[in-house]
This record gives structure tokens, C-alpha cells and sequence, in this order.
């Protein structure tokens, strides 16, 4: 949790420079906007001024016949400087809008970095839960274990149990030495007699044949009564 706060305070941090730096580029870009106006107005006056002295120049130049090859190299050059001052002005133009597009890159920059943060932020959330909830699930299944066994009928564990069965209804308590006298009879109720004294203790589904000769094994009884059950 302290690590995400962190970040998440980081990510305030981050927001907060981000305002500054778009009412930063806000200024800055009017600022700029109103230079580079200013540049072209004044480079249109210069402009203005240029193209007014070379028009007189010409007209001086002819009027006092001076050989066209002068008068052609002067408007040669006038076109060059003009040129010149045009690329100048665009050149300082250029500059102006780099100079505004450095709090854009920046506020661009800003918005990525929060982004990053936020969705490392969100990851770490997701895994925190994730990992919160397995925790969970293990404590809930072991403790559902440990209940399962502490709710499971201690039978068949004890020697005693066998040699005292009482089963309700029909059937009545008996010495299981006598019934392992008779070894038909034990043949073919032992497995009835078994399930009734498991159901007394717990609603547990019915203890299949397996589960049987695992509680006898237990007991150390299974020898004796496969001897007496198998023929």
C-alpha cells in the first residue's frame, strides 16, 4: 500500500505539472504569436521601403540612359536581396514556432509519463487483489479441510468399535466374534451391517466397498475377515 501511494501521489505530482505546463505553452504561444506578427509586419514595411528604392533606382537609371546590362544587373540584385530578407524572415519565423512546440513536446512528454505510471499503478492494484484473493481461498480451503476431518466419524479406528456394533431397527447388537463363526452369514451382511453403524454418526454419503477395507486395514482386521469373507 505505501508503494502505491506513493505512486499515486507521484501521479498528482505529475497531473499538477501537467497544468502548469499547458498555462506555461498557453502564454508562451501567445507570446510567440504576437513576435512572429510583429516580425511580419515589420518585414513587410522593410519590404515596402526595399521595393520603393529600387523602383526609383530603375527609374533614375533610365531616365539617364544608363546601358540596360546596368540597369538588368540592378534588378538582379534587388530580386537576391529580396529573396534573402524573405528566407531571413522565415528562418526567425521557424524559430519562433520551435520555440513553441518545447512546452507542447514537454506537455506530451508529462501526459506519457502519467499514462505509464497509471497503468503500472492499475497493474499492481490487479495483482495486489489477485494475490489478496488467493490468500483467501487457501486460508477458506484449509480451514474447510480441517473442519471436513474434525466432522468425519471416528469409525472403524478402535478395536472396540468392532467388537460392540450397535445397529437400530431390525438388527441388534452383537459379538462380532460370533458373527465371524458363521462365515456365510458374516459373508453377505458384513457390508450392511458396516454402512448402518457409519450413518449413525454423520450424513455422510454411504462407504463404498473401497473405503470398507481401508477402515479395516486400520484396525488391522482386513487380514482376518478376507479369511473368513473370500472363499
Amino acid at each position: 500500500m505505501d508503494t502505491n501511494d506513493g505512486e499515486e501521489e507521484t501521479v498528482e505530482e505529475l497531473i499538477e505539472k501537467q497544468l502548469e505546463e499547458k498555462e506555461k505553452a498557453k502564454q508562451l504561444v501567445v507570446q510567440l504569436k504576437d513576435e512572429i506578427e510583429k516580425m511580419k509586419r515589420e518585414a513587410e514595411e522593410i519590404e515596402l521601403i526595399e521595393e520603393t528604392k529600387h523602383r526609383n533606382e530603375i527609374e533614375k537609371m533610365k531616365h539617364e540612359a544608363q546601358d540596360m546590362q546596368q540597369i538588368e544587373l540592378a534588378i538582379y540584385q534587388y530580386k537576391m536581396k529580396k529573396i534573402d530578407r524573405q528566407m531571413e524572415t522565415t528562418i526567425r519565423e521557424r524559430e519562433l514556432w520551435n520555440r513553441i512546440n518545447e512546452p507542447l513536446d514537454r506537455q506530451l512528454e508529462i501526459i506519457r509519463r502519467t499514462t505509464e505510471l497509471k497503468i503500472q499503478i492499475e497493474e499492481a492494484k490487479q495483482k495486489q487483489i489477485h494475490e489478496s484473493y488467493q490468500n483467501k481461498k487457501r486460508k477458506l480451503d484449509i480451514e474447510s479441510d480441517s473442519s471436513s476431518i474434525k466432522r468425519r466419524p471416528n469409525v472403524f479406528t478402535s478395536h472396540d468399535y468392532f467388537f460392540d456394533i450397535d445397529v437400530p431397527d431390525d438388527l441388534q447388537s452383537f459379538d462380532i466374534n460370533v458373527a465371524l463363526n458363521d462365515n456365510n452369514y458374516f459373508n453377505d451382511n458384513i457390508l450392511n451391517y458396516i454402512e448402518h453403524y457409519s450413518n449413525q454418526f454423520s450424513s455422510y454419503l454411504k462407504l463404498n466397498e473401497e473405503d470398507v477395507f481401508k477402515y479395516f486395514n486400520d484396525v488391522e482386521l482386513f487380514n482376518v475377515f478376507n479369511k473368513l469373507i473370500i472363499n
